[in-house]
Formats: structure tokens, C-alpha cells, sequence
């Protein structure tokens, strides 16, 4: 049916496990971005600044690239978007996290 109803080839056997890979790389990377400042800073509130800037310049330039990869015409425009809204997710997690008590 892939054949000849939607002239599709049969996909590679390997597809999934490298896709697993890729993905699961890409997020263990992207999420030592925010670590990264604890590893190295002794001090947690100023690890937790640092943090805040690194996230928030890492979303930016995934921006840029997300921006370059779908082709979007204005990719400072895609860069603030997605910081944005990157920012105010992690702001809400750190927050939500905040209430719990411990």
C-alpha cells in the first residue's frame, strides 16, 4: 500500500533507533545548559543568575536556528518569540516548584 497507494519507499529499519539517539542527545545537551553554573558556582542564588542567563541566551540562539532551518523571514523576530516563551515557561515551572513545600 506505501508503494503504490502513496508512492512512499519502505522506511529504513534503523530510522526509529536513530531518531532515539538524536533526540535523546539533543536533550540531554540542551538541558545541561541551565546546570552548567551549579556545576561550576558554589554559591546557588548566584548559579541560579547565571542560569537565567544562560537559558535565556541559549533559547535565543535556538531561535535563530529554529528560525534558519524553517526558513521564517525574520529570525530576530523567531529568536525573542522563542525566548519568550521559553523564559516564561521555565518561569512558571520555577515558580509551581516554589509552592511545593519541602
Amino acid at each position: 500500500m506505501m508503494k503504490f497507494e502513496l508512492q512512499l519507499d519502505k522506511p529504513d529499519e534503523m530510522q526509529p533507533i536513530y531518531s532515539a539517539l538524536v533526540i535523546g542527545g539533543s536533550y540531554l545537551l540542551a538541558g545541561m545548559i541551565p546546570l552548567i553554573p551549579y556545576l561550576i558556582i558554589g554559591d546557588a542564588r548566584t548559579a541560579l543568575k547565571y542560569s537565567i542567563i544562560f537559558t535565556l541566551c541559549a533559547l535565543f540562539i535556538f531561535g535563530i536556528l529554529k528560525s534558519k532551518v524553517l526558513r521564517q523571514p525574520n529570525a530576530l523576530k523567531a529568536a525573542f518569540e522563542t525566548m519568550i516563551t521559553g523564559g516564561v515557561a521555565a518561569a512558571a515551572a520555577f515558580f509551581i516548584a516554589r509552592l511545593i513545600p519541602t
